[in-house]
């Protein structure tokens, strides 16, 4: 079951003593605060950590111990602060038989208030539509569906212009403020892009382009094609993806041949450097990788919820599920993993390391520049590492010449003696790193000690000092637990493997050579090596953390 917020967060919900207690994916218990804030950080469940569910029709408000409400404040940020529900204070679950079967979980999909039966959504730089499940057209005005004059299969929106056929499939045309016009020819399902260029299949699955004020047929059979800033992409009957070369960019071209992409989806929707779409279980996948060098991507990723139709323009995706419910996701490029669940991150560089501490979260591109994260933005600092490493006060690099360099409070770079390929800096600005023949070394003063054994990661923070070596087998440094200024006993073999790994606070995540990514469960002072690995959803290639956030690239 999905309780949908925009805040990026989701969590497990464990039923009982008349509530419902949150677990995040990392073990640990969403808490209502007197002052009304939340934390997402409890190993225990006790009063705080429960919530009434107050049913308000199809929706649910979540009562903490306090007396007040989870709120919906801005994107990202859910407090716990409100004596009354409201819009801000209701959340869609879906589906909706899960307040029966003891599961909850949080997810990025929000649901729209006050949505009719739908069953087709599109969006568009005109607005966003929708249609009903009796061909009755909506379009969004504010929080509302408003009605709009006739009835439509299916529909698309474009810059100016949107398009659509009906049960009849004959094809319509209307500007954002003007009626309906009926068009020459029959189609089964139309797309149009940003820049009013339109494309569409036919019943008998043959695929046309608008040339001009004609139909241009194109080769191919397809059952849906898509046009938009990433070209021309669609499936045909056997679920079989292609994109249409020469169209990316969203060009009035006809292109070359089509393109086979590995993949099985039946609905696909055509975006800026992205391509979202369904496969034949509703489930949902976005194409990432792609630029003017590579239009055809690097490979699918999946995305948590069930849509049976999607659509997407710039930042925004839209759709609809099985069971008529519309859904939005405000999608931003890069990732940012908040607490329980993936979000992703503003629009951002292609970083290849990002690191987070009091000090900030900071990360480099495949150039080697170094940004910083000011609010939602991503500002350019000077300097050029390849890799990065946040504490509370300092913030420790190497780059591209192993050379090391510190940066302490608001001043800038300064030169640090020593080599090494990779840095790693605790909230207690302890400095560990190995260099390029994988030796480990601790920061001692000034000087650099060198430290027993063979790594080609090392991380140090409140879980103590964890590492990999060049076989991606795991290691904790028995002793160093809680961030002590000391170099351990032994190192202690984890079961597993990894390629990165981060020692956080109480738990330690990292990635493997598949970029599967990991958490380490039962970390405690008692137990500081933890009891087990847990697999997270998503694939990253490094990852870093801090207290009870965790990003990556």
């Amino acid at each position: 079951a999905v309780v949908s917020t925009q805040s990026g967060h989701y969590g497990r919900g464990e039923f009982g003593d008349g509530g419902v207690y949150i677990k995040s994916v990392f073990g640990r218990y969403l808490s209502a605060q007197p002052k009304g804030t939340l934390e997402w950080n409890r190993t225990w469940k006790r009063s705080w950590e429960k919530f009434i569910i107050v049913r308000h029709g199809n929706r649910i408000a979540l009562k903490g111990a306090h007396g007040k409400y989870v709120t919906y404040v801005r994107d990202n940020y859910v407090d716990c602060s409100s004596t009354t529900v409201g819009q801000r204070q209701l959340f869609s679950v879906y589906p909706a038989n899960c307040l029966r079967s003891e599961t909850a979980v949080l997810s990025s999909w929000v649901a729209t208030h006050h949505a009719p039966d739908l069953k087709k959504v599109a969006v568009g730089k005109g607005g966003v539509m929708a249609l009903g499940k009796d061909d009755t057209i909506y379009k969004r005005v504010g929080d509302n569906w408003s009605v709009v004059s006739g009835k439509l299969r299916d529909i698309s929106v474009g810059g100016t212009e949107i398009w659509g056929v009906n049960s009849g499939d004959y094809i319509y045309r209307k500007s954002l403020t003007g009626g309906w016009q009926l068009i020459g020819g029959r189609l089964r399902q139309i797309s149009v892009s940003p820049r009013n260029r339109v494309w569409g299949v036919n019943s008998a699955q043959n695929i046309y382009r608008r040339s001009g004020n004609s139909w241009q047929h194109i080769g191919g059979k397809l059952i849906c094609v898509s046009v938009g800033d990433s070209g021309v992409w669609g499936v045909n009957a056997n679920d079989d993806i292609f994109y249409k070369d020469g169209t990316y960019g969203d060009v009035d071209s006809a292109g070359a041949g089509w393109r086979h992409i590995g993949g099985k989806l039946k609905w696909i929707s055509s975006g800026r450097n992205i391509v979202w779409g369904v496969n034949k279980n509703n489930d949902i996948y976005f194409r990432y990788g792609i630029s003017a060098r590579n239009p055809v991507g690097t490979g699918w990723r999946h995305v948590g919820g069930k849509l049976s139709q999607i659509d997407t323009y710039n930042l925004a995706v839209w759709g609809a599920n099985s069971n008529f419910d519309a859904f939005s996701l405000t999608f931003r490029e890069n990732i940012n993993i908040a607490v329980g669940g993936w979000r992703i991150g503003t629009a951002a560089p292609k970083f290849i390391r990002t690191a987070l501490g009091s000090a900030g979260v900071w990360a480099i591109d495949d150039g080697y520049k170094i940004f910083y994260r000011s609010g939602e933005s991503w500002i350019n600092y000077p300097g050029s590492l390849k890799d990065i490493s946040v504490g509370k006060s300092e913030i420790w690099g190497v780059n591209t010449k192993e050379e090391i360099y510190r940066k302490i409070g608001s001043g800038g770079w300064t030169k640090i003696g020593g080599s090494l390929m990779q840095v790693s800096v605790s909230e207690n600005n302890h400095v560990w790193g190995v260099n390029r023949n994988h030796n480990i070394y601790r920061r001692s003063g000034n000087s650099w000690r060198l430290i027993g054994g063979k790594l080609k990661c090392v991380s140090v923070g409140q879980s103590g000092v964890w590492g990999v070596n060049a076989n991606d087998d795991i290691f904790y440094k028995t002793g160093t637990y809680g961030d002590p200024n000391v170099d351990g006993a032994g190192w202690q073999h984890i079961g597993g493997k990894l390629k990165w790994i981060s020692s956080g606070k109480d738990f330690v995540v990292g990635v493997n050579s598949a970029d599967s990514i990991f958490y380490r469960d039962g970390i405690t002072s008692a137990t500081p090596a933890g009891t087990r690995w847990v697999v997270i959803g998503g694939k990253l290639s490094q990852i870093d953390t801090f207290n009870d956030k965790v990003w990556g690239v």
